[in-house]
């Protein structure tokens, strides 16, 4: 069959329970520095979570993907890795992620992230708004702060692993990484 020739990227073969393989996850928890600080051999992705929620941000960020039991960088992941900042570009173009009260939970989050509020505070920030924009439970009372954090939860994840992480915060980078994703992302 005719067409584009297709590059070979490199493909990592799950186990039967649908894991990475320890060694995959040793060398992820290694390089992202949670063997640093994680307790234990960090070798199995169901007992280390860091790892399968940078592989669920990974995938949902269209940078990764799961086919026939088998984990492979997505096309668009091979022309982000061309630099870092071409990296950062295709990670920030993608958020918010989610749809309905979680793209608007996200949005909403990386205002306020912007604006420099603390993110252990981010909740309240967001109840306000999420309201005015309709969001309530069926009865018409409002959400609480814990709802509306976790309705932006999988954008702030990402912006905090790509800010140092949660156990080693870059506050700075965190409020910029939110500024670069409200404003857009100029690429070099």
């Amino acid at each position: 069959m005719a067409g584009r020739p297709r590059r070979d990227r490199p493909r990592v073969q799950l186990t039967a329970a649908g894991y990475l393989p320890p060694a995959v996850v040793e060398e992820i928890a290694h390089r992202s520095g949670v063997s640093d600080w994680w307790i234990g051999k960090a070798n199995r992705e169901d007992l280390t979570p860091p790892v399968p929620s940078l592989r669920d941000a990974t995938q949902r960020l269209g940078l990764l993907r799961k086919a026939k039991g088998r984990m492979a960088p997505t096309a668009r992941a091979g022309t982000a890795a061309a630099t870092d900042l071409a990296l950062v570009a295709a990670v920030l173009e993608r958020l918010p992620l989610g749809r309905g009260f979680e793209a608007e939970a996200g949005w909403c989050a990386i205002v306020a992230l912007a604006a420099g509020n603390p993110k252990q505070a981010l909740g309240h920030h967001l109840v306000p708004v999420l309201t005015d924009l309709g969001w309530r439970h069926r009865n018409r009372s409002p959400l609480s702060a814990a709802e509306a954090a976790d309705g932006a939860r999988p954008t702030v994840e990402v912006l905090e692993l790509m800010a140092s992480g949660r156990r080693t915060l870059d506050a700075d980078l965190l409020t910029t990484l939110a500024r670069a994703t409200l404003f857009g992302f100029a690429r070099s």
